[in-house]
């Protein structure tokens, strides 16, 4: 039987975590489907409970989005599994990453800011970090989208709307 022809049929755990791993392992390559595999497992190791096999690739993308808490700043609320991206430099210094469980998480390192993100990353003319807005340099890619869209705009989107209110 396979995933796409299942429906609402409950498996063990175990079969569903090699059946899973395999759907995970056919999302697209992207830092945040990077360690659905992993992130997946341990979901359904800690609940414990059946699962459906008809769990679609989508579907194992939402669950891991779900499992996660979203990032926060100025107003603005990142999905868990979101894709990030900052170019420095005018593109000499590309960086990507992901926002996972409240952090943005960039080539294993973890950052509660986009600012700390960017100084910390980037590198001026003469190799030292500069003290970078982070919001003017980073932009984000939602779980199902392919736009990137620059923080910047969702602050100022945020800061508009909570001047509505």
């Amino acid at each position: 039987m396979d995933l796409a022809s299942a429906t609402a049929l409950e498996i063990p755990r175990f079969d569903l975590i090699r059946t899973s791993e395999r759907a995970a392992l056919s999302l697209p390559a992207t830092p945040a489907t990077k360690n659905a595999r992993v992130q997946f497992r341990t979901a359904l190791r800690e609940t414990g409970t059946l699962m459906t096999a008809a769990m679609t690739k989508i579907q194992i993308g939402e669950a891991i989005q779900a499992n996660g808490l979203a990032w926060t700043g100025e107003g603005v609320t990142i999905p868990h599994g979101s894709d990030a991206k900052m170019a420095y430099m005018r593109g000499q210094q590309n960086f990507f990453g992901c926002f996972l469980n409240g952090k943005l998480v960039v080539d294993g390192r973890q950052f509660d800011t986009l600012s700390q993100a960017a100084s910390a990353l980037a590198r001026n003319r003469i190799g030292r970090a500069p003290n970078l807005n982070g919001w003017a340099y980073w932009h984000v890619r939602f779980p199902g989208s392919e736009d990137w869209i620059p923080m910047a705009a969702l602050k100022t989107a945020a800061e508009q709307q909570h001047g509505d209110d």
